[in-house]
C-alpha cells in the first residue's frame, strides 16, 4: 500500500475496502451494546476481542523499533487495516509438502497409466494374456498410487494441512451461509475454483459460505452479521447451571467432570436453530437420571442420538427427562431475562436505526447480532417447554 502504483499489487490493493466493521474498531461502549456480559462463554468473547487488540497494539509497539516502521511510517490504523485484509480475505490452500507429494505423484500416475496403455497396444489379442504378470503388476501399481493420492487428499481435507493465502478477484465474493458454491483447490494443481453449482443469471450476484460460523466469528473477523445464519449459535455452561440449581448426584457431576467428552457437551453446549444437540442432552439425561449405571460410557450412541431427535411423547417422559427439559429451559430463560431489552424491543430499534439519515453502522451490527441470539433463546423457550411433557 505505501509504495502506491509501484507495487505489482497495487489494482488490487485499491480493490479492497478502506474501512472494517470488525470488533477491533469498536470502543468499549459499542461492545457494551453487543450484551455479552450473562454468561461465562459471552464474557469469554469480549475478553477474546481484547486480547486480539492488544495483541496488534503490541505487535506495533515492535514494528516501530523495526528498520522498516521508520522507512514507511508506519501508523497504527494501517496495521490494524493490514490485519483485517489478512483476517477476513485468506483462503485455505495446501501447505507446501502437500504440494510437493501432490506434484512428484502426477508423473508417477501418467506414466504408469501410460504404460499400462503401451502394453495393452502391444499384445496381439486381449483373449491371449502372454504378458499377464506385468499386465496384472502394473494395474496393481497404478490401483495403489491412485489409493494413496487419494489417501492424502483425505487427510489434508481432514487434519487441515493448509496454509492461509490471499487470492485475489476469488475474495470480492461475498458471504451467504445458504450458498451451495464453494472454493475448491482443484487436485494435483496449485489452482483455486470457484464452484458456482447452479446457473446463475446475468446481473446476479455470485456467493459463497465463508464456514459454518457462529455470528460471533463473523462480526469478530469480518465487520458484518448474516441474520440469516443458519449455523448461528448460543454457547452455554449447563455443567455449571445444574450443579447450581439441581441437585444432581455429586458421583455423576464427579464422573461428567473427568470425562472430556462430557465437558465439551456440557460446558460448551451450543443451542442452534435446531436446538440443543441430541448428543448433549444424552449426556445431561445421564448426568440427572438416578439409576446407578455408568453415567458417561455411551455417550453419542446411536440410540441416544435418535431418541433426542424429536420430543417424547406427552405423558411418556420420566423424571430425568423431565428434568432435561427443565434445565434446558430454564437457562433459556434465565439468559433472555438477564438481558436489558427485549427481542420485539431491539427489532423496533433496528428499524429506527436503519430509518436514520446517517445510519451508525456499529449500532445496526449490535442490533443485528442480539437479534439473532435472542431468536435462539425464544426458539430454545417454545420448543423446551416441560409442560409440553
Amino acid at each position: 500500500m505505501k509504495r502506491g502504483s509501484e507495487s505489482p499489487w497495487h489494482v488490487w490493493i485499491q480493490s479492497l475496502p478502506r474501512r472494517f466493521n470488525t470488533l477491533m474498531h469498536w470502543n468499549q461502549q459499542e461492545l457494551d451494546q453487543l450484551h455479552m456480559n450473562s454468561t461465562t462463554a459471552e464474557q469469554d468473547f469480549l475478553s477474546q476481542v481484547r486480547k486480539q487488540k492488544e495483541a496488534v497494539h503490541a505487535s506495533y509497539r515492535k514494528l516501530q523499533r523495526a528498520p522498516v516502521a521508520s522507512k514507511w511510517n508506519l501508523t497504527l490504523d494501517e496495521l490494524v487495516w493490514a490485519v483485517n485484509v489478512a483476517t477476513s480475505r485468506p483462503f485455505s490452500i495446501p501447505s507446501h509438502w502437500t504440494e510437493s507429494i501432490a506434484e512428484s505423484m502426477t508423473p508417477i500416475i501418467i506414466g504408469s497409466v501410460g504404460l499400462l496403455g503401451i502394453m495393452l497396444f502391444k499384445l496381439q489379442s486381449f483373449s491371449h494374456w502372454q504378458n499377464s504378470k506385468e499386465i496384472v503388476a502394473c494395474c496393481r501399481f497404478v490401483l495403489a498410487m491412485s489409493v494413496l493420492a487419494t489417501a492424502v487428499r483425505s487427510l489434508y481435507q481432514q487434519i487441515g494441512v493448509s496454509t492461509a493465502a490471499l487470492v485475489p478477484i476469488l475474495d470480492i465474493i461475498n458471504h451467504s451461509s445458504t450458498s451451495s458454491s464453494q472454493i475448491e483447490q482443484t487436485w494435483l494443481s496449485n489452482r483455486l475454483e470457484a464452484v458456482i453449482g447452479r446457473q446463475v443469471q446475468p446481473g446476479h450476484e455470485v456467493v459463497h459460505s465463508y464456514g459454518e460460523k457462529p455470528n460471533e466469528d463473523f462480526l469478530q473477523y469480518y465487520g458484518f452479521v448474516d441474520i440469516e445464519n443458519v449455523h448461528d449459535a448460543y454457547t452455554a455452561d449447563l455443567m455449571q447451571w445444574v450443579k447450581q440449581h439441581f441437585h444432581a448426584e455429586t458421583g455423576r457431576v464427579q464422573a461428567a467432570e473427568k470425562s472430556k467428552a462430557a465437558t465439551k457437551l456440557l460446558k460448551q453446549a451450543q443451542l442452534t436453530r435446531e436446538g440443543w444437540s441430541p448428543d448433549t442432552m444424552q449426556a445431561l439425561h445421564k448426568l440427572l437420571a438416578a439409576d446407578t449405571h455408568s453415567p458417561f460410557d455411551m455417550l453419542g450412541s446411536l440410540e441416544s442420538v435418535q431418541y433426542y431427535r424429536e420430543p417424547p411423547a406427552k405423558g411418556t417422559a420420566d423424571q430425568a427427562i423431565t428434568q432435561v427439559y427443565q434445565v434446558l429451559y430454564h437457562v433459556c430463560q434465565q439468559i433472555a431475562a438477564s438481558k436489558s431489552t427485549t427481542l420485539v424491543e431491539d427489532i423496533a430499534s433496528l428499524q429506527q436505526a436503519q430509518d436514520l439519515q446517517v445510519p451508525d453502522q456499529h449500532h445496526i451490527l449490535a442490533l443485528q447480532f442480539r437479534i439473532g441470539k435472542k431468536e435462539l433463546l425464544q426458539s430454545c423457550l417454545w420448543q423446551y417447554d416441560p409442560q409440553q411433557l
